[in-house]
């Protein structure tokens, strides 16, 4: 059986690709004491290094990210820089130096591919730090296809919701408030593109058969939905599928400066990518 290895099972996106891939492939996970993020050491790549060669591991998925809303990095005061550096470290070591070490590791031990699952907040003008983490890294990974023979897919998504899902997300919150409760919100004109998991899985099902066949390669495609909406509209359809009455005190926030307003599809798309669910049928299996 064709032997792949996962980063991020403990995450939502990492589960549900951990439970699907093991129906057609034998799958391996990176668990905490294989690798220590917060040491600068080789000792990671040798381990990681040895851990792929001992599991004939022939391709790579990496899901792994920390996310964070915190933007600041320095500043602040009572506490504030150490926590500050702190949230920042997390983000880097999640996101970049974590997947520089693997590559690093896949080249040693001959892993032949490499898919990374990537975030489209990279193509917005208006960037958060993590965003930003996450795009140097896909600059690295092109950087590194070029000097060693190691191929991959890099593979941008929107918004995911599903069922299993506890993450710090505006769905998820939906999902909790109790009906006839209340909530502060920004006037909701943001923009929101919602993506369910089923789509994501199919597409990473087909990046790794388009890898192996040696069609696709070295390339960055985005997963574009057909649903993209306003934060006020996307609020209001799930309070009626959820069949909730929730006040929203629209405006009640100001919006944040790196808020995003526009509806745009990015090329290049996944090739002859079609959404399993509709918008509805969508937010009704997150449920």
């Amino acid at each position: 059986m064709y032997k792949i290895c996962l980063t991020g099972d403990t995450g939502f996106i990492g589960k549900f690709f951990l439970n699907n891939l093991r129906k057609d492939f034998e799958v391996f996970v990176i668990k905490k004491k294989l690798y220590k993020r917060n040491i600068i050491s080789g000792r990671n790549i040798k381990n990681l290094s040895n851990f792929f060669k001992k599991k004939k591991i022939k391709l790579l998925i990496n899901v792994a990210s920390f996310y964070s809303l915190d933007e600041r990095i320095y500043g602040g005061g009572g506490g504030a820089l150490s926590s500050n550096l702190d949230n920042f470290c997390k983000l880097y070591n999640a996101n970049y130096k974590f997947g520089v070490d693997l590559l690093a590791a896949c080249n040693e031990s001959n892993v032949k591919y490499f898919i990374n699952i990537s975030t489209k907040m990279t193509s917005y003008k208006k960037i958060i730090l993590y965003a930003f983490i996450k795009k140097q890294f896909e600059d690295f990974l092109k950087y590194f296809s070029y000097q060693n023979k190691i191929k991959y897919l890099n593979i941008k998504i929107p918004n995911i919701i599903g069922k299993e899902d506890r993450r710090d997300k505006l769905f998820n919150l939906l999902k909790k408030l109790k009906n006839n409760s209340s909530i502060k919100m920004t006037n909701g004109r943001q923009k929101i593109e919602i993506l369910h998991i089923d789509d994501v899985m199919q597409v990473v099902l087909r990046a790794i058969n388009l890898l192996r066949s040696g069609k696709h390669y070295n390339k960055t495609y985005y997963l574009n939905s057909k649903y993209i909406l306003s934060v006020k509209n996307f609020c209001l359809l799930c309070c009626q599928l959820m069949n909730k009455k929730i006040h929203f005190k629209w405006s009640a926030f100001k919006n944040r400066t790196n808020d995003y307003f526009n509806s745009k599809l990015f090329q290049p798309s996944f090739p002859n990518f079609k959404q399993v669910h509709d918008l509805k049928t969508s937010i009704l299996r997150s449920l």
